[in-house]
């Protein structure tokens, strides 16, 4: 991690004692901050439990500014395991780290089983980071230090593609932190997809997953810094990002909102590329509010006019006023036929990290019903010409119901 070589340490830094009593348990950081965490000796007040275990829990919390990353460096990690006086559980010393409020997602802790060579790093996603130090085990030496850099929120996506004969070779997934839990609103960020071996080759880049804040833009430069354009949260979802070489910059600004996030894949390409295959038309799909209807894809193109690949996302989140308990969702599709290559993807909840549904086993269309606030997430991709059809049916209804006994009107969303 080469961020850290540039520090020197024989300047007058600050040093935090992580256990050490009436020690600060926040430090307050801005860009450039830098210091060092340590447990050292075990010469403060624990507690001994009844059975005479040991137990002592050790904390600190970095926050820095919204624009900001903590760069965290383990050194001389001696975080040892033992068995217990019973000689049947193993006890260990261990280091937690976690970005409030994203404890499940962001979780990792640390032993000497779990450590090599005595050293690990972390980076954060976000401006805050929670350390917890757990001793079941009394120590009497050094157990680790840690040496901090708060640095810009900078997100790196460096990869050297192999594209052997393929012209389009899929990269990742870009998205907000540790989506799609909802950001902080006053979260700022910058994340950079650098294609490293190519200078021919460009960054492809298509949204799984748009739900920002109506306050919250997301900004798109080229490899060059020249802005491609500015998106906020009134849009449903952005067209295709394409940049002109081998680097594409994304920033985001959350502006004082808060809210879902985003998701994207990335893709490398060089070479010539049909137009029609890097931009799909995605302006179709949407919110599909109403109680119960349809959504239909139907004579898109005429019959003389070339096949067009469509990419369409539909989220299923039923208006409040319809939106009561021990409601369920009910989906089928009636009609998919005559695309080429097309993909019907349908996932529980509204975001494309739901579980995947079924709706196909093989021989016809199965039935799917979820609860009412969860919802549905659609996506089709496809290639579409005069003959292609696409029917998917829902309604809401009571548990106690049959929904297929419910009159469907027919609506289109494209």
């Amino acid at each position: 991690m080469t961020i850290f070589q540039s520090i020197d340490f024989s300047l007058n830094i600050k040093r935090y004692d992580i256990c050490k009593p009436f020690n600060k348990k926040t430090i307050y950081t801005a860009i450039g901050s830098r210091g060092i965490i340590f447990a050292k000796n075990n010469v403060y007040n624990h507690s001994i439990k009844s059975n005479g275990s040991f137990y002592k829990q050790c904390s600190l919390r970095i926050i820095s500014c919204p624009s900001c990353m903590i760069n965290l460096r383990f050194k001389d990690v001696d975080l040892k395991c033992t068995n217990n006086a019973n000689e049947t559980d193993l006890i260990c010393n261990s280091m937690c780290i976690f970005e409030p409020p994203y404890l499940a997602r962001s979780l990792k802790c640390v032993n000497n089983s779990t450590v090599k060579n005595s050293t690990f790093h972390y980076k954060s996603l976000t401006s805050q980071i929670n350390l917890n130090f757990i001793n079941r085990d009394p120590y009497h030496n050094h157990v680790f230090s840690a040496e901090y850099l708060i640095t810009r929120n900078i997100q790196l996506a460096e990869i050297k593609p192999e594209f052997n004969s393929a012209n389009i070779l899929f990269g990742g997934y870009v998205s907000t932190p540790f989506f799609p839990m909802s950001y902080p609103d006053d979260l700022t960020f910058e994340q950079v997809i650098n294609c490293k071996v190519y200078n021919e080759c460009f960054i492809h880049l298509i949204f799984l997953d748009f739900q920002i804040s109506e306050e919250s833009i997301v900004e798109f430069y080229d490899s060059n810094r020249k802005r491609l354009g500015v998106i906020g949260g009134i849009t449903f979802r952005p067209p295709v990002i394409i940049s002109s070489g081998p680097v594409l910059y994304i920033k985001f600004f959350a502006n004082a909102g808060s809210s879902t996030g985003y998701k994207a894949q990335y893709s490398f390409v060089r070479g010539n590329v049909k137009s029609s295959v890097l931009k799909p038309n995605t302006n179709c799909g949407g919110f599909v509010e109403n109680k119960g209807g349809a959504i239909t894809m139907m004579q898109m193109v005429e019959e003389f006019e070339p096949n067009v690949l469509f990419d369409c996302i539909w989220l299923f989140r039923i208006s409040h006023k319809h939106n009561l308990k021990s409601q369920n969702l009910y989906m089928k599709v009636i009609t998919l036929k005559d695309l080429v290559e097309s993909n019907l993807v349908i996932r529980e909840g509204r975001t494309s990290n739901g579980r995947l549904l079924q709706w196909f086993n093989g021989s016809h269309c199965t039935e799917l019903d979820v609860a009412i606030e969860i919802g549905y997430y659609v996506r089709l991709t496809g290639t579409f010409n005069s003959s292609s059809r696409l029917e998917i049916a829902y309604s809401v209804f009571a548990q106690s119901s049959n929904p297929t006994t419910a009159a469907l009107p027919l609506i289109s969303y494209i």
